[in-house]
């Protein structure tokens, strides 16, 4: 997991496991702010960019998805 700000006044710890899931945690209090399932593991660690989580999972599709919800902006195969 890496640390990354979200937004202005939202920071957040984005995370990936092998268990198919991407979670966004809040990094003080380390609470599950939201989290995406796939179709498969995702084994590297997501990348954030302008508000946007990015990142590829086994199940063949590249995602992104909105940082501040957790909802898929799109995929790729």
């Amino acid at each position: 997991m890496s640390n990354r700000k979200a937004g202005p006044n939202d920071a957040n710890c984005f995370g990936s496991s092998a268990d198919d899931t991407v979670r966004a945690l809040d990094a003080k209090t380390g609470e599950e702010k939201w989290h995406f399932i796939t179709g498969g593991p995702v084994r590297f660690a997501p990348q954030l960019d302008n508000d946007k989580v990015f990142f590829a999972s086994d199940d063949g599709f590249v995602y992104c998805l909105d940082a501040g919800t957790g909802k898929q902006a799109w995929r790729f195969q």
